[in-house]
C-alpha cells in the first residue's frame, strides 16, 4: 500500500509494523516522547508533535487527510515486534 492521502480502507499490520521497525533508531530517537502520523506502510514520518491534536493540525495545515495516516507514540525505546 502506498500512501496517496486517501482514507486508509484497512492497514496490513504485518506491512506496517515492518515500516515502522525499519525506522533507524537514530531517527526515532528524534521523536522520543512524542505523538506522531506514519504512513500507512510505517516507513515515513509525516508530522509529529506533544499530542495527537497537534499532530492533526500539522497535517490539516499541509494538506494531509488525518484519515490517511496512522497515530503512534515513540517512547524512548525502538519498537521491536514479538
Amino acid at each position: 500500500m502506498e500512501f496517496d492521502n486517501k482514507p486508509i480502507e484497512w492497514l496490513d499490520d504485518d506491512r506496517y509494523f515492518e515500516g515502522r521497525n525499519s525506522i533507524p533508531d537514530d531517527v526515532y530517537f528524534r521523536y522520543s516522547g512524542k505523538h506522531v502520523a506514519l504512513t500507512p506502510d510505517g516507513t515515513r514520518i509525516l508530522a509529529s508533535g506533544d499530542s495527537y491534536e497537534e499532530v492533526d493540525a500539522k497535517l490539516e495545515s499541509i494538506g494531509i487527510n488525518v484519515s490517511a495516516i496512522v497515530h503512534d507514540y515513540f517512547d524512548d525505546q525502538p519498537f521491536c515486534q514479538i
